[in-house]
Formats: structure tokens, sequence, C-alpha cells
């Protein structure tokens, strides 16, 4: 048999000779494996930014920050109190305190008695 009498769904009624049709469907096949591993390499990128931007915000400056102590709030304790008791000398409080909300993904500057808080050890 030479022509098929068949019409795919996506020729609108043309038919194609044998051949082409493999030939699409190779090409098909290609296409949709490169555009699957693009999306793929673009989620990967996004993830690596993102990935990023959460450390340089936690870093708040050109200092690498460790994390790997912690503290107890106590009754009176505020964010301040604590930044001030735990920031390096150089390091102005406000950064602290901002990089102490980081750590801990504190949307607000409230905290409260018996939570447990991530202190950022920035290196001197």
């Amino acid at each position: 048999m030479r022509y098929s009498t068949y019409k795919s769904i996506h020729e609108h009624g043309q038919s194609l000779p044998a051949k082409s049709s493999i030939s699409y469907v190779k090409s098909h096949s290609l296409h949709q494996m490169t555009h699957g591993a693009l999306i793929k390499m673009l989620i990967t990128i996004s993830v690596f930014i993102a990935g990023c931007g959460v450390v340089f915000t936690v870093s708040a400056g050109d200092e690498p920050v460790l994390l790997n102590q912690k503290v107890v709030v106590t009754s009176g304790d505020t964010l301040w109190s604590i930044a001030v008791e735990h920031k390096p000398e150089q390091m102005d409080t406000r950064i602290y305190v901002e990089a102490l909300k980081a750590t801990n993904r504190l949307q607000q500057g409230t905290i409260q008695s018996g939570q447990v808080l991530v202190l950022p050890q920035f290196q001197r």
C-alpha cells in the first residue's frame, strides 16, 4: 500500500506518506524531550538563585554566616536585647536584629518566652 487512508488529527485532512510521518514523530519526540530538559534546567536555575538570595539575605553584608548557636527566649527578652548581647562588637545592632529575623524566619519583631532562636554567627 503506497498511501495511507489514515488522516491525522494534526494535519487537518492531509495525509502524509509513511516516511514523513515517521520523521514527524521523531522530530516531535525530540522537541518534547528538549522542552522537558529546558523546563528542568530552568527549575534548577531558579532554585539555585533563590538559595543564593537566602544566603545573601541572612549574611546581611559581606561576612558569611555560621548557624550553630541557639538561645532560649526568657521573659523580658527582645530581639534588640538578644542582638546587643550576641552581636560582634563592630556590628550595628540593627543589622544583627535583621539577621536574627531572617535566620529565624520571623515576619515581625515579636518573640515569646520559651521560643528557641538560632543565632547568626558572623566570622571575624
